[in-house]
């Protein structure tokens, strides 16, 4: 059972269950998960602080020349893809269908990672 709740990269969650000490595992019955909040509130304790890492030392969000050209171009579209597995040519394959599907309209950018 889960709560409702955000669940991120190095969060805390409190999980509840029964220790076997003949397994030697626990198993969980329930994960509670922080609350999400607006980032207003957010910004409202830490500021602008980049909790995303990189070079930037506010968040990005804040700087004025990404949010004019954020403006700028309303109608940019991201593709992110993860898992793609450059090894196997079946995935070029897939691949090389997707850029042409694009080709048209392209995107602002192609993410892989």
């Amino acid at each position: 059972k889960f709560h409702l709740g955000i669940f991120t990269e190095f969060t805390f969650v409190l999980c509840e269950g029964a220790y076997d000490d003949v397994r030697s595992v626990f198993k969980v019955t329930g994960v509670g998960l922080p609350p999400p909040e607006p980032a207003r509130i957010t910004r409202n304790y830490f500021g602008n602080t980049n909790f995303f890492g990189g070079n930037a030392a506010t968040c990005v969000s804040s700087i004025s020349l990404l949010k004019d050209l954020e403006k700028e171009r309303s109608d940019a579209m991201f593709v992110i893809l993860s898992d793609v597995w450059l090894d196997q040519s079946s995935v070029l394959g897939k691949l090389k269908t997707m850029f042409a599907g694009y080709s048209k309209v392209p995107p602002f950018a192609f993410i892989f990672f």
